[in-house]
């Protein structure tokens, strides 16, 4: 595909991805799927869940850029970076959930994720029960994140996992080859705008000195977009075929 042409495969799939986040039908996956994996005896969590929590946040982010984009033709580069991180981040967890064929390990990475989630939560606690003081709230907060943190562990070891986390940049070099075919350089074009996006979300400096947002509007748009919307479209094929269920949703 020539620039135009790239453009416009670009707009569109942002565009889709915000249209799919508003469709029930693209978050159904068929009991006994590969995605209606359970976890946990007593927890709504799967790796179905999770992979489309992912999907759903970064597609939302995806849409919002081309609800702004399209109309207008403006590429807000710093404002965008940090959307492309987003969506390159959920494109990332979907697709490191969903890429392995065996039930098992889909598993094991799911475990990962959420235990990590987990994590968090408790992080989000402790904050508050420090600015306003433990009450009802942040007990019953702190119960279910402790519980779902030993279910992850607990699973981890029953597996005989020796590793129980993954990195962000990590999982972004393992997914970055599933990049459709024709990418270039996909492993450097992903990690850059992860870089930059990473940068401008914590109002870095030096991402005022790279020269990018000197380049042609068309060429900092794509460059921001195409890699990410790259990834979301593997996830989203993937998705597809896990789900267990033929029916036509492309909204």
């Amino acid at each position: 595909m020539d620039l135009d042409e790239t453009l416009d495969w670009t707009l569109e799939r942002m565009g889709r991805w915000g249209r799919r986040v508003q469709d029930e039908r693209c978050a159904y996956y068929a009991p006994g799927s590969d995605l209606d994996q359970q976890l946990f005896a007593n927890s709504h969590h799967s790796t179905g869940l999770v992979a489309w929590r992912a999907l759903g946040t970064a597609g939302e982010h995806a849409g919002l850029a081309f609800y702004v984009t399209q109309p207008t033709g403006a590429v807000p580069t710093k404002p965008y970076l940090s959307l492309a991180r987003a969506t390159l981040l959920g494109a990332a967890r979907a697709l490191y959930v969903l890429e392995p064929d065996d039930a098992h390990e889909r598993e094991v990475r799911t475990l990962r994720l959420l235990r990590t989630e987990a994590q968090d939560v408790l992080y989000v606690v402790e904050d508050a029960e420090t600015a306003t003081g433990v009450t009802a709230e942040t007990k019953e907060d702190r119960k279910a994140a402790e519980d779902l943190l030993a279910e992850c562990e607990a699973a981890l070891k029953a597996r005989n996992e020796k590793s129980w986390k993954i990195r962000e940049t990590e999982m972004l070099k393992a997914v970055a080859p599933l990049m459709p075919p024709g990418s270039k350089d996909p492993l450097r074009s992903v990690m850059t705008v992860w870089r930059w996006g990473s940068g401008t979300a914590h109002a870095r400096a030096w991402t005022w000195e790279t020269d990018f947002e000197d380049e042609p509007s068309k060429v900092q748009f794509l460059v921001i977009w195409s890699n990410a919307m790259g990834l979301m479209e593997a996830a989203w094929d993937l998705w597809c075929k896990r789900r267990g269920d033929d029916t036509d949703i492309t909204p």
